[in-house]
């Protein structure tokens, strides 16, 4: 379903008048996750939209904002904050209010301020863990300083990362100053918080949307900041102006299918690929090639969710996790710290590396994306560590070429020019000084995905 995108204005009708503007049948027909009918979409919009309000600075700059307390907290996007001279509230009823900068996260992206206005109503708010792709979402927000809009679509992307931000992925269209609006749910919750848009003109990235107003139509996929994110955030900001998370210092990655296979493991549990010096994880004596079943009690589903699990736990609370090394489980204690500009989880999904078998060839193609350019080699080696073959991706060299897709084709064979063997080999991305970049098992064999 194409998102669209309606003048709010229409939402003053009763839903018979909107009706002849948006056929029912022009919803989709999908059951469950999926807005059914009109009258649903029109209730979830009349518990938010009192909650919904513009936010203009000095530079005649705009965005929108969300009521997060009945006393004036305020939720919008940062970048309509930095280098504000002077801030401005627009209620719905058209009323505007000085406003005070309370504090800004550069990871979510998420800015607070405060007003003093009566009778404030804030909003409700949902659980974004629970969302699923293809749900059916709305966004409400301020259409270039003039009015209302209402942009309508589904969740498409569940799983996206951004220079280390979470960001969900929706069809529904976005304008420039859609920035800080409410993503809702069927339920009239807001389960998310605008931050970019992607369109021939603008690109994804921390500086999120583009603010400058503009006649331009709405264009488009929008993106947003998950709202159990956002509250961990502005909770802090609002009591100390700061946002503090806390690191343990492990990168992992997901468990190989064939090594989970030989471990009689389930889905849940990741796999250690390096312990940074004087970190968290390395005083606990967590060890390489350990794989973490447990976040206090809990199974961990993912690097992402294991981030999650510790950035959300206060700096220095003592953690238990539960470890497989050697076939043998045992219970470890980690003491997290504030990360301090630090790394809070495993490396951002834009240092990535994959690897696809090639059945005709016999070897497998090894893609790796990064955030910049640099001089990159990558270090193939068996699970004893042996050096099995060192590329230099800057250089063709016979037995494996480089494409512009930022993708290296490794025959299979190792520095002598020997078949190896199919299995499980460690790669290593390391930049030109010897930085280590990123490290990844990769799983050759049976012409499955290599993971």
């Amino acid at each position: 379903m194409k998102g669209r995108f309606i003048p709010l204005i229409l939402l003053t009708l009763t839903p018979i008048c909107l009706c002849s503007a948006w056929q029912e049948e022009d919803l989709p027909p999908h059951k469950g996750l999926l807005l059914q009918t009109v009258e649903q979409i029109v209730d979830a919009v009349r518990q938010v939209d009192p909650s919904v309000v513009t936010v203009k600075n000095d530079r005649s700059q705009f965005a929108t904002g969300v009521i997060y307390t009945a006393d004036g907290y305020v939720l919008t996007t940062r970048l309509i904050i930095e280098g504000a001279e002077r801030l401005e509230v627009i209620l719905p009823s058209g009323l505007k209010y000085k406003a005070t900068p309370i504090g800004i996260d550069a990871v979510t992206g998420i800015g607070v301020i405060k007003i003093n206005a009566p009778d404030l109503r804030p909003v409700k708010f949902g659980d974004s863990d629970g969302l699923k792709k293809g749900e059916s979402i709305l966004v409400i927000g301020d259409s270039f300083g003039l009015s209302r809009s209402l942009s309508t679509g589904v969740i498409s992307n569940l799983d996206l990362e951004v220079n280390g931000k979470e960001l969900i992925q929706i069809t529904a269209p976005i304008n420039p100053s859609m920035g800080g609006a409410p993503m809702i749910n069927n339920n009239g919750e807001v389960v998310g918080i605008i931050q970019a848009r992607l369109s021939d003109s603008t690109s994804v990235g921390t500086s999120g949307l583009v603010l400058r107003p503009s006649s331009e139509e709405a264009e488009g996929t929008g993106f947003a900041v998950p709202i159990n994110d956002v509250k961990f955030a502005v909770k802090q900001l609002i009591e100390k102006g700061v946002v503090t998370r806390s690191w343990l210092g492990a990168e992992v990655q997901l468990i190989p299918d064939a090594l989970r296979a030989q471990l009689s493991l389930e889905n849940s549990g990741v796999l250690v690929t390096e312990v940074l010096k004087d970190s968290p994880a390395q005083r606990a004596g967590i060890k390489r090639w350990d794989i973490i079943l447990e976040y206090q009690g809990k199974p961990i589903d993912g690097s992402k969710a294991l981030r999650k699990m510790v950035y959300r736990t206060p700096p220095g609370t003592e953690v238990e996790l539960l470890i497989l090394r050697r076939g043998n489980r045992k219970r470890i204690k980690a003491k997290l710290e504030a990360s301090q500009g630090r790394p809070t989880g495993p490396i951002p999904a834009d240092f990535t590396i994959n690897a696809f078998p090639d059945a005709e060839r016999g070897g497998a193609w090894i893609t790796y994306t990064l955030p910049w350019k640099a001089h990159l080699t990558l270090s193939i080696y068996d699970l004893k560590g042996k050096l099995i073959r060192r590329i230099d991706l800057g250089e063709k060299r016979p037995g494996y070429y480089i494409t512009k897709e930022k993708a290296v084709y490794w025959d299979g064979k190792d520095k002598a020019g020997k078949p190896t063997l199919l299995g499980v080999y460690i790669c290593t991305l390391e930049s030109g000084k010897g930085r280590k970049i990123t490290t990844k098992l990769l799983h050759l064999g049976n012409g499955s995905r290599l993971r």
